[in-house]
């Protein structure tokens, strides 16, 4: 061994845990959390379960899972230009107010008692396995053959390396398109990279 990080035998062998392990206090640990949701109407189920499991454990049973609350759906029949952007609404506020309590938590930490040992635990977000649909919608890709990691390519080859997204720029140019003060040639501007990228432009 010459000191290369090891993939493949565990979440604890990996750039992730490696990071929220040292975003802890002294003393503490990280409470590795998986956020997901399905939006399947199978089985008559008129909502979206929301789902969070516990990413510390090197498995996927039903006992690392726990649902914490559903999304609802919009009874009333709405306009076409009005029914994607209720459908937007009603998800990210649900998921916001979950993140909004994993915040709080990963700050001030969460006690709990291990095997009879007392300890505290700081909740880090590490993943959110959703399915395609669920990840295009809540992430504001376009399609299906959009990608949160890369930028979609004009005009090239499939098997060319992509350039890779970069979250602060996108973070400015949705600024951008949401600022009421910004000119229109530069909103247009904006949102114009933004459907480049992958992302909608529908703001």
């Amino acid at each position: 061994m010459v000191g290369e990080r090891v993939y493949g035998a565990g979440v604890q062998y990996g750039n992730a845990f490696h990071t929220a392990f040292n975003s802890c206090p002294e003393e503490g640990h990280p409470m590795l959390i998986n956020l997901h949701w399905d939006g399947t109407s199978a089985h008559g189920i008129a909502a979206t379960p929301i789902a969070v499991g516990v990413a510390n454990y090197n498995g996927q049973g039903a006992e690392s899972h726990a649902c914490v609350g559903y999304m609802p759906t919009v009874e009333t029949k709405l306009k076409d230009d009005t029914h994607t952007e209720v459908k937007f609404y009603i998800r990210q506020q649900c998921i916001g107010a979950i993140l909004s309590v994993l915040e709080t938590a990963a700050r001030t930490g969460v006690t709990c008692r291990i095997h009879g040992i007392v300890t505290t635990l700081f909740p880090r977000l590490i993943a959110m396995t959703l399915d395609q649909p669920e990840n295009q919608l809540y992430f504001g890709q376009q399609n299906a053959l959009s990608c949160l990691l890369c930028r979609r390519r004009k005009g090239r080859s499939a098997h060319r390396k992509a350039t890779s997204q970069s979250g602060s720029v996108i973070k400015v140019l949705y600024n951008i398109a949401e600022d009421s003060r910004a000119d229109d040639h530069t909103v247009k501007l904006a949102k114009q990279k933004l459907a480049r990228y992958g992302l909608l432009n529908h703001l």
